[in-house]
């Protein structure tokens, strides 16, 4: 009896450890960016990020400083909290999301014979990858200047 007690909490445990929920805030020249912030932001708290940078100076003054950033993750869902536009026409946002710990994510759930597709938060990762893309670019270029 003990060890179907021991099996079946273990088993709620890792459930409750597949996602992590994060409040968070973003800024951006749009309501959109603005969330783009957010998620980018909760997914680099909860995975991490990888920082490139990359700085040119010409006759002791800096010409270029470029940081990039590169993180990977799945968005389960998120819900936007508050929302402002700003005096100097930027927006902010205050989001609940969460993150999902698993390396593969299903936008899909299946309910029967029912499929519910997800389709805002695959969209979010989708904005979000091809961000990840656009930075791993300018960190491939960053890392052949300073091989050169």
């Amino acid at each position: 009896m003990l060890i179907v007690f021991v099996f079946i909490s273990t088993n709620l445990v890792a459930q409750e450890l597949e996602r992590v929920i994060l409040t968070v805030a973003g800024q951006g020249t749009t309501k959109d960016f603005a969330v783009q912030s957010a998620l980018r932001d909760a997914i680099e708290s909860t995975y991490g990020a990888f920082i490139s940078s990359n700085s040119k100076i010409l006759n002791d003054e800096l010409i270029k400083d470029e940081i990039v950033s590169v993180t990977n993750g799945n968005i389960e869902n998120y819900d936007i909290l508050s929302e402002a536009q700003l005096p100097d026409g930027t927006y902010t946002v205050t989001i609940r999301t969460s993150i999902s710990l698993n390396k593969l994510k299903s936008f899909t759930k299946n309910k029967g014979f029912e499929v519910e597709f997800d389709g805002a938060s695959f969209a979010m990762n989708i904005k979000l990858q091809k961000f990840n893309e656009e930075q791993e670019y300018k960190t491939i270029l960053n890392m052949i200047h300073v091989l050169e």
